[in-house]
């Protein structure tokens, strides 16, 4: 999970990638929060002034450059998807993201619905292979009868 807090330290400082591929790399709810933060995720309300005014101080921003994230086959649970959902509310440049084969339950499924219903980039959210039931999943399809961009 170490390699996801470094991926997220350099994409707060990156300015060209637009594709990564994290596939099978074991990326944990920690890894997963740290990458999700230098996409734009904040703890809260509080917190989110906060981090928008230490990335001013840092000469950095939140990445809206990455536009396909392929994070297949690691470890990412419900706390991760909490910032998934949390970076989704305020990120622009995804346009694909590839969660399949995590370990999302619909606690992660709920959060990532939240977020489904603002955003207006995102084209593509692969969920296959998760742990998510009837409830998430039902989060999931009311989300995306609500927003129709």
């Amino acid at each position: 999970d170490k390699g996801g807090l470094f991926i997220g330290a350099a994409l707060a400082h990156n300015t060209t990638l637009q594709n990564l591929d994290l596939m099978d790399c074991l990326v944990g709810d920690s890894g997963c929060v740290s990458i999700f933060e230098s996409l734009g995720a904040t703890a809260d309300k509080e917190n989110e002034m906060q981090a928008k005014q230490m990335r001013r101080q840092k000469n950095m921003g939140a990445n809206h450059r990455v536009q396909v994230l392929t994070m297949s086959g690691n470890e990412i649970g419900d706390i991760g998807a909490g910032t998934i959902g949390k970076a989704l509310n305020t990120n622009r440049g995804l346009v694909r993201l590839d969660l399949s084969r995590n370990r999302l339950m619909d606690k992660g499924a709920t959060a990532l619905a939240r977020a489904l219903e603002r955003n207006k980039t995102l084209r593509e959210l692969h969920l296959s292979s998760n742990q998510m039931g009837d409830e998430g999943i039902k989060c999931i399809a009311d989300a995306m009868r609500c927003n129709n961009s």
